[in-house]
């Protein structure tokens, strides 16, 4: 079993929203094996809600039980999103 925080970035928001990933088996081995800062994955699971009170305040935590874990997909969609931008660019001109 491996816990992960994983950032996911939105666009016009400076700060990003931190979601806690569990996994068992064969997709803990990968994430173990795979996740490092900065990589990108695509995330596929159960979602639950949490609250949690530190300090007399109270925080919303979102957590995923993953079933599946894809970095080759997350690359893909890199790849293409550069193109993309590329292209766009290149049109601009």
């Amino acid at each position: 079993m491996t816990n992960q925080r994983l950032a996911v970035n939105r666009p016009g928001r400076e700060d990003p929203d931190w979601l806690e990933v569990t996994a068992w088996g064969p997709t803990a081995e990968a994430a173990c094996q795979h996740l490092r800062k900065g990589s990108k994955a695509t995330v596929a699971g159960r979602v639950e809600a949490d609250t949690i009170e530190l300090d007399g305040k109270k925080y919303s935590a979102v957590k995923i039980h993953a079933s599946q874990l894809d970095f080759e997909l997350a690359a893909r969609t890199d790849a293409g999103a550069a193109a993309s931008r590329e292209h766009e660019a290149a049109a601009a001109r």
